[in-house]
């Protein structure tokens, strides 16, 4: 299913009515007012100018809310983000998350709620987790284990002096104060630093993400990447280097810099290299 905001915050919808293209029962909360939309794996979810979240499509991927979870939503909700089955949303005031919607891809947050209850600052989320930035730079996460649901292993780098959270399909990447690095989730797509874990202590300023792999750019200009070999890295090093636009045919990756240079890499036989024009 597809949407649109109109003029004056009016939203339409269309496709299959199971999947969201039928907003059914909250159609009088989306008639005016709506500033942003949440799309989520065949549910939805719209943010209005009051603070109220509406929520619609396949009841078990966050479509549907109980009645607990509808009044925590009926004002003071800041940002809303979903990880694919599921929804999480922030009460800016006091920094709650609220959260429904697929258990297993985050939409149960009771083992970490005492931690969820006040103080998040931002959310993040990847295909099936979320991870939550505090106030104070600890950081929580849950949901899928396999999709970085599950921190523990690195829970005492995560304790405090996070600023900043990046993500991918699968993993999360944490950029501390100082710029180390800490990454978990999917070791093979980036949940795990390995032999770049050195080069990483410190000293990043920024962190660029494609579906399975990560690159980081460094005060002196270094770019240090991790993550799936291939296209994934490939990926990840263009932005990196100032990409702004990228395309794969599968085999070699090409990419507009932000100077209107184009860039290629991967398979020099499917267009990974582009010097002959």
């Amino acid at each position: 299913a597809e949407v649109d905001v109109e003029d004056g915050g009016s939203v339409i919808a269309w496709g299959h009515p199971a999947y969201g293209g039928d907003v059914g029962y909250a159609a009088r909360h989306l008639t005016s007012d709506v500033v942003s939309i949440c799309s989520g794996q065949n549910a939805f979810v719209a943010l209005k100018k009051s603070g109220a979240a509406v929520a619609w499509g396949n009841a078990k991927l966050g479509g549907k809310v109980s009645a607990d979870v509808s009044r925590k939503l009926a004002d003071g909700i800041t940002s809303v983000k979903s990880s694919g089955g599921a929804f999480a949303a922030v009460k800016g005031a006091s920094g709650e998350v609220v959260t429904w919607g697929q258990g297993v891809s985050g939409g149960d947050s009771s083992s970490v709620a005492h931690l969820l209850a006040s103080g998040v600052k931002e959310l993040y989320a990847t295909r099936g987790a979320f991870a939550a930035l505090k106030h104070d730079g600890s950081v929580v996460t849950w949901g899928n284990p396999h999709c970085g649901g599950d921190s523990s292993i690195v829970s005492d780098q995560l304790a405090n002096n996070i600023v900043q959270i990046y993500s991918n399909t699968t993993c999360f990447v944490a950029l501390k104060l100082g710029g180390g690095v800490v990454a978990w989730g999917n070791a093979r797509c980036g949940g795990h630093l390995g032999s770049s874990a050195e080069k990483l202590r410190g000293d990043v300023i920024a962190i660029y993400c494609s579906g399975s792999a990560f690159a980081a750019l460094k005060t002196d200009g270094a770019i240090i990447s991790w993550g799936m070999p291939g296209e994934p890295i490939i990926a990840a090093e263009l932005l990196a280097r100032g990409g702004v636009a990228t395309k794969s045919n599968g085999m070699a990756v090409a990419m507009v810099l932000e100077t209107g240079e184009v860039v290629a890499r991967g398979d020099t036989r499917s267009g990974g290299d582009c010097s002959s024009v």
